[in-house]
């Protein structure tokens, strides 16, 4: 109920098209209902850089019943999130918290304000399916370590659940690897001294699904694949280890404090030690001291603590991913901080005598409950569509230049042009090499006809990135639709040199080679496409073209032949095209006529006259 009035007014958005939705969902063929096709599809390949089967089949699910209307989606986010929830509190009923301590921590991690990147972004759908099978498994764990349970019958089908559920909750999410240092920190923490050594080896098939998700995981995120693993931020260790400090000092204030939460951030870069850097690691330290603490005197306080830090692990840039700062990252992380808030809420509880001192502190923790429910809410309204959530983030993050090319790439598609092209320019200020905005403004003017205006921004982005495919093939696309062949020409054999299996690069080569009337590097090209698995009707009535003007009619009528059957429709072209001027006095040539019905003229007829 609480997830329902926090979060209720999401489902009135639409999707975020260029934040990943479009790549989820939108433009996803195998979400397009439950078939082994789609489920096999989801289970081999990688989705915006990651390896989330589980997150992929969930979207089945929801088109089955709500087809693209993503009301749908966002419904079933906010279940999940409630559902989420609920499992926290059953959890934390469990480890002796206390159901007042308990039911406040259910509430802060409902309703904190970081929650809502999560829940209102269809494709963070991952992160809440994480979390689910996380927590069930972590209970099942709890159920499993229960005094006699690891004997009986009942205990190891509690050990076998929670294994499976870990398993789902990896195929959900990587950073569900936390797991397994969870459960050691649980034994640890709850369990009676010395008895975590002895339960080691059952951490082993926790631990061989932890590393078989790591190799996994850098695959997909490995830069072929379009993932977010990237080299050092600052271009060393160090730069990123200072760098982060001040991030993991401003996590700490986001959970005080929720203000000036974006959907992206721009942390400055350190190169050194200066103030910030300075402060914030004394503050780590003194944390890290409190911790040292609470080990020592209260263990399961402790367990709390440092599930906080433990969460934040996986995004800690040890591994460099390609964004310092986001507010989901705190989605686990925040099971330890709320939890450590029920806890002193339950010290508290269980220190006062008085009724009225029961209510006061009830009222306040009510009151608080209440304040960060009301600005999750008004945050809500940020993630209604493109235009208001990359607004809201070049507000906050004038200096971001993903923001500006968010909202001018929102923009454009909206039909708002200038502003469109403002916002993207302002992007290029910030960062004259950014790839995305250099290659969203020449799409804009070359879809307006405007192929000397679009140019120099293709070239712009060859020259800083020579690897980019798609800077490459639209700019020989540019050169290529311009009438320029040998320009485009050379920018689509650098494109071949990058992908040399690539389909609609051979069969463009075979067209800019047909046009320079280079008939045997044409013939090489499509053939090439033809055995790739390009355009199989486009292709052959091209090879038609090619045998036609080399003077063999017999092979370009074979050729036309296996076009028509393959698919191509395009009789004016056939008709009209001087390229097969040879074949339009053949019988075969006209036979042809035979083959595609009588309303469509004599083929050739308009070419004779």
């Amino acid at each position: 109920m609480v997830a329902g009035l926090v979060y209720g007014g999401i489902l009135g958005h639409q999707f975020i098209f260029n934040w990943d939705d479009s790549a989820y969902v939108v433009e996803n063929e195998a979400v397009r209902g439950v078939t082994p096709d789609h489920v096999r599809a989801a289970f081999s390949s990688f989705y915006v850089g990651n390896y989330a089967p589980v997150h992929i089949v969930s979207y089945m699910l929801d088109y089955s019943i709500w087809g693209l209307r993503p009301y749908g989606y966002l419904l079933t986010n906010i279940l999940l999130h409630a559902s989420n929830g609920l499992l926290f509190y059953v959890l934390l009923v469990r480890l002796h918290l206390g159901k007042v301590g308990a039911l406040f921590a259910a509430l802060l991690f409902l309703v904190h304000p970081v929650q809502v990147e999560t829940v209102a972004w269809v494709a963070e759908r991952k992160n809440l399916l994480a979390m689910l099978f996380f927590l069930i498994s972590l209970l099942l764990y709890t159920m499993y370590g229960d005094h006699g349970e690891r004997q009986r019958r009942g205990g190891k089908i509690f050990y076998g659940a929670s294994l499976a559920a870990f398993a789902m909750a990896v195929l959900s999410k990587s950073v569900a690897v936390v797991l397994l240092p969870t459960l050691l920190l649980y034994d640890i923490c709850f369990l009676p001294a010395g008895e975590w050594r002895r339960r080691l080896i059952e951490k082993i098939p926790y631990l061989l699904i932890v590393v078989g998700t790591v190799i996994v995981t850098c695959i997909s995120q490995a830069g072929e694949s379009s993932g977010g693993m990237r080299t050092y931020h600052g271009g060393s260790p160090f730069v990123t280890f200072l760098t982060m400090l001040p991030v993991l000092a401003e996590y700490l204030r986001m959970l005080v404090w929720p203000s000036h939460l974006s959907v992206v951030y721009m942390p400055d870069l350190k190169q050194q030690v200066d103030g910030t850097v300075a402060g914030a690691a004394i503050l780590l330290i003194l944390v890290s001291c409190a911790g040292v603490y609470l080990f020592r005197r209260q263990r399961p306080l402790f367990f709390w603590f440092a599930l906080f830090w433990i969460g934040l692990v996986p995004v800690s840039q040890i591994i460099p991913i390609a964004t310092l700062m986001n507010d989901r990252y705190l989605y686990f992380p925040l099971l330890g901080a709320a939890a450590m808030a029920g806890c002193g809420v339950t010290a508290g509880w269980s220190s006062t005598s008085t009724g009225k001192g029961k209510g006061i502190l009830l009222a306040c923790a009510g009151l608080l409950v209440l304040s960060l429910a009301v600005a999750a809410q008004q945050r809500t309204d940020v993630w209604q569509d493109e235009i208001s959530l990359w607004s809201d983030a070049a507000h906050k993050e004038p200096e971001c230049h993903v923001a500006w090319f968010g909202l001018g790439d929102a923009q454009l598609s909206r039909g708002a042009t200038e502003k469109g092209v403002q916002a993207l320019n302002r992007a290029l200020v910030i960062d004259p090499t950014y790839g995305n905005a250099l290659h969203r403004l020449a799409l804009f003017y070359m879809e307006r006809g405007e192929l000397l205006t679009a140019r120099p921004y293709l070239q712009r982005l060859v020259s800083h990135w020579p690897g980019d495919i798609y800077g490459l093939t639209a700019l020989a696309a540019n050169y290529y639709l311009a009438g320029d062949l040998p320009g485009a020409a050379v920018y689509y054999t650098q494109a071949l040199a990058l992908q040399p299996d690539s389909a609609p690069i051979l069969t463009y080569l075979g067209h800019v080679n047909l046009g320079l009337r280079q008939l045997e590097p044409a013939r090489r090209y499509y053939l090439d496409a033809l055995k790739i698995g390009g355009s199989r009707g486009e292709i052959e009535y091209s090879l038609a073209c090619v045998e036609a003007l080399a003077g063999r009619p017999a092979t370009a009528i074979d050729y036309l032949e296996a076009a028509l059957a393959d698919g191509f429709t395009d009789l004016v072209r056939i008709r009209n095209n001087r390229e097969l001027v040879s074949l339009w006095g053949k019988p075969e040539f006209l036979a042809l006529q035979g083959r595609t019905g009588r309303e469509e003229g004599t083929i050739g007829a308009k070419g004779r006259q």
